[in-house]
């Protein structure tokens, strides 16, 4: 049986800013340029291939507040 593993990434705004509602083919480039650096290989049979992936990812959630066609993240203060 493969190995499983789960990543939770917790992003914090610098500012006010917005996102397009739609975020997980902005996390996905962000995952395989990420890998890339260490492993373009990988990366290029992750991506080229047509073929189920052994990863997944899912939108960004939490504090997101709908604004139009986007998703408005307010500026928030990281707690020590």
């Amino acid at each position: 049986m493969p190995d499983l593993a789960s990543f939770v990434f917790t992003l914090t705004a610098s500012a006010d800013t917005t996102v397009p509602a739609y975020t997980a083919r902005i996390l996905h480039a962000s995952f395989l340029r990420w890998l890339e650096r260490d492993h373009p290989e990988l990366v290029a049979a992750l991506h080229d291939a047509n073929h189920p992936r052994p990863y997944t990812l899912s939108n960004l959630q939490g504090n997101l507040h709908p604004h139009g066609e986007r998703f408005k993240i307010p500026h928030e203060k990281v707690k020590p």
